[in-house]
């Protein structure tokens, strides 16, 4: 298994964020961040968050930057290392991820939405051990429910849901593919987002993987944990979103 330090040179945390109505609190965010704690061999990686501009439909840019200012002067207390980028203009997850990709110099990011804290323990080194020995692995997702085979991942003719075992962990092989907390290597996520042409990376790559091979191989996706596996991450629905989100 590799050493944390060799985590911190391999893997950058990536949370990202957009305004919600609930700003200026960072609630969700703070959440968030303190649920890594549930997240073993991280320690001394860099924690990216990374937020989308503010469009002004939601909250005022004035509450926005008072948002900005409470999570500075909290991440100043806090004992991770931390790093705000942050975008002018509102563009959404896919211009946000872009962005944030700019910052990312480690071959893989560990990608987490900012109202989706972890509720179980993951030890992300293991997860890290078998990507680097398992080169078909390139996005490991986090579910939100218990691995059921329904919602996306069962969708269209060329689903794909097998177990695969490792020495350290069990995952589920699919063609779902979701920008929900996820490990991802950073090459192949930065080729992926160059293709993407809508505001969500999801609605345009689940367009894509009901295709035959070789595309959903290229995709690489894989479930934390085996068969029916009870779910890793909460999604609190900052957004005030109804069950969309279900499907993950």
């Amino acid at each position: 298994m590799i050493s944390s330090k060799s985590v911190k040179e391999l893997c950058t945390i990536c949370i990202t964020a957009n305004p919600v109505v609930d700003h200026p609190n960072i609630t969700y965010i703070k959440q968030t961040i303190e649920s890594l704690d549930h997240i073993q061999g991280i320690e001394g990686a860099t924690i990216l968050l990374a937020h989308d501009g503010n469009e002004g439909n939601l909250i005022s840019d004035e509450i926005y930057a008072q948002y900005m200012d409470n999570l500075e002067r909290y991440i100043a207390e806090a004992p991770r290392d931390f790093k705000i980028v942050s975008l002018q203009h509102r563009e959404y997850l896919t211009g946000n991820l872009k962005n944030a990709m700019r910052y990312v110099t480690t071959p893989f990011v560990f990608n987490i939405q900012h109202d989706t804290p972890f509720i179980r323990a993951v030890n992300v080194s293991t997860v890290l051990t078998d990507m680097l020995n398992h080169p078909q692995m390139k996005h490991v997702r986090f579910n939100r429910r218990p691995n059921f085979f329904k919602g996306f991942d069962k969708r269209g003719p060329n689903c794909i849901w097998e177990e695969f075992r490792t020495e350290n962990n069990a995952y589920i092989k699919t063609n779902g593919w979701s920008a929900t907390n996820h490990i991802a290597r950073t090459d192949y996520l930065n080729d992926l987002l160059s293709t993407v042409n809508k505001r969500s990376p999801e609605k345009f790559v689940m367009q894509m993987a009901v295709k035959p091979p070789p595309w959903r191989e290229w995709l690489g996706t894989f479930l934390y944990g085996g068969f029916d596996e009870p779910a890793y991450t909460t999604h609190e629905d900052a957004r005030r979103l109804v069950d969309f989100w279900s499907v993950y």
